[in-house]
């Protein structure tokens, strides 16, 4: 089972179809509800989520993914 760290920029991006990312972040949502992943949340955790349980952020925040790079091993 793969392990994510799921930004709630996924969750956001996978309910409205009109969403420019919906269909990407609908199938990484489903898979975590599916029981295929594991998932943690809320934009305030997310980087210490990573570091805690080693797992690889996945997220359209492109701005918190600038400001991680050089504090997670990912």
């Amino acid at each position: 089972m793969k392990r994510l760290t799921v930004d709630s920029s996924i969750i956001v991006s996978s309910l409205p179809e009109s969403e420019p990312r919906h269909k990407e972040a609908l199938k990484i949502w489903d898979a975590v509800l599916a029981g295929k992943a594991v998932a943690r949340g809320m934009d305030a955790l997310v980087l210490q989520v990573v570091r805690e349980f080693g797992t690889e952020l996945t997220s359209f925040d492109e701005e918190m993914i600038t400001k991680a790079r050089g504090h997670i091993d990912h």
